[in-house]
């Protein structure tokens, strides 16, 4: 039997491991678009200007996904992805999660207990979680890189352009390396693109008449400031998380990167040719193992993204012809930063430059309605009501001292009907990972590559 799997994110990844040392008689194709592990450098890191790394945007494409050679990881264990172990089911979620866990070389002991907290007006999610620091991830990367290369077909720098159904097979792939053109059949494709190939899955869905569900998506802007300010929320939970209602505006924290003293830093997340137009969104990275080496004697900065959810009848469309378009005329597609307190609207001398060079100051309000604005604003506001509460910084400190950068798009990809193993109505036909839909993360992600892997491998043995 022939095996394509189209990525190489934590889904994938967890797949083509599961497949490969059960099945080592089956012909496994693993096909990536963007670079090996060790060759993904982001210029912005270096303080170089974003220019998309050739077509390929190394922060969400390569060998790894969202795993980046050189970060840390963290993972989320359940009440994160609900929606997945209501999907599976119970039993089969503790399952599959124990095998993600192996994946992963983790045990239950590195995870943080599960427990609630209320500070301020937040109700902190209180999920275990547990963070891989950067020396570990890159072993792990490198092991996984080496065994793909000697167990199966690996083809990097290759984008698949074509699936199409054949005669005597379920499936040609088509795709292109350089300036060849590849093709091949497949009995069964896995797409796990993640991110980077948003646009191009839900193409192929299209066009192979997959039935879909618009999500619930959110934009937002994250905000920075010194890490010595954010210890006080890393010592609660390591993944500070809330959502409140303020108004008819729902408001979330996503992503928070400062790990103690160490902080985090900001990535670019260049969407090339999957949006209608070459723009950039922002990403979150924490430092676990080492702080990073800055200039003029800065101390580490941390960040946090606050979101708000938007409730729109076709996401797709709203982002394609309303965010892009608004986010190209105001800012070129790049992103832009102001002081808290002028985002806030109150403009008082702004004290800090952002950690990212390549960045322009701007009117980031303009990005989004009122009533978004008014919520953000408000969650800012009790944020730092929070962080002051319990470090003791003064609140107008805290705001001299952070800046307000824009924006961040998360969870966009439409739901995918797909069975428990992942299958879409498409016999043969698999959706793993965020472009499935259903939960976000990287434990998640594994999780839901295993499901599909073990369903394929009693394929094989039927």
């Amino acid at each position: 039997m022939n095996v394509t799997i189209v990525g190489t994110g934590p889904g994938s990844l967890s797949a083509a491991d599961l497949i490969r040392t059960h099945s080592p008689g089956t012909a496994l194709t693993v096909v990536e678009k963007g670079r090996p592990p060790r060759a993904r450098h982001c210029p912005v890191d270096a303080g170089k200007r974003c220019r998309g790394c050739s077509g390929i945007c190394n922060v969400i494409s390569g060998f790894g996904g969202a795993m980046h050679y050189g970060d840390s990881i963290k993972l989320s264990k359940f009440p994160a992805g609900r929606r997945l172990r209501h999907h599976l089911g119970n039993d089969c979620y503790d399952s599959f999660e124990r095998e993600a866990l192996k994946f992963f070389r983790l045990s239950d002991s590195r995870f943080t207990p599960s427990t609630e907290i209320q500070v301020g007006a937040f109700n902190i999610r209180g999920y275990p979680v547990a963070e891989i620091g950067e020396k570990a991830l890159n072993t792990f990367l490198d092991y996984q890189f080496a065994a793909l290369e000697h167990d199966c077909r690996l083809l990097m720098a290759t984008r698949l352009v074509g699936l199409n159904r054949a005669s005597d097979h379920p499936f040609i792939v088509e795709a292109t390396h350089e300036k060849e053109q590849l093709s091949w059949y497949s009995d069964i494709v896995i797409l796990g693109m993640g991110r980077s190939g948003i646009g191009d899955i839900s193409k192929l869905l299209k066009t192979f008449d997959v039935s879909t569900t618009s999500p619930d998506f959110s934009i937002g802007v994250r905000i920075e400031m010194p890490a010595e300010y954010l210890d006080c929320l890393y010592g609660m939970h390591p993944d500070f998380k809330f959502s409140r209602h303020y108004g008819d505006v729902k408001i979330k924290s996503f992503c928070f990167s400062s790990s103690g003293y160490r902080g985090g830093r900001i990535k670019y997340c260049h969407y090339q040719d999957q949006l209608s137009s070459p723009v950039i969104f922002l990403d979150g990275h924490t430092h676990v193992d080492h702080a990073p080496q800055l200039e003029h004697g800065e101390g580490p900065s941390g960040n946090l993204a606050l979101l708000v959810q938007q409730r729109v009848e076709d996401p797709g469309h709203w982002v394609n012809h309303d965010l892009v378009p608004r986010y190209m005329a105001l800012f070129g597609g790049r992103p832009a930063y102001q002081g808290l307190s002028a985002f806030m609207g109150t403009p008082e001398e702004h004290r800090v430059t952002p950690s990212v060079r390549d960045i322009q100051l701007g009117r980031i309000e303009e990005l989004f309605s009122v009533e978004a604005m008014r919520g953000l604003r408000a969650a800012a506001s009790d944020l730092l009501d929070v962080i002051s509460h319990i470090s003791g910084v003064n609140r107008s400190t805290l705001i001299a001292e952070s800046t307000v950068m824009a924006p961040e798009l998360e969870f966009f990809w439409p739901q995918v009907h797909v069975s428990p193993a992942f299958e879409t109505e498409v016999p043969g036909l698999y959706v793993i990972g965020d472009a499935a839909g259903i939960a976000q993360g990287n434990l998640q992600a594994a999780i839901t590559g295993i499901a599909a892997a073990q369903h394929i491998l009693e394929k094989i043995d039927a």
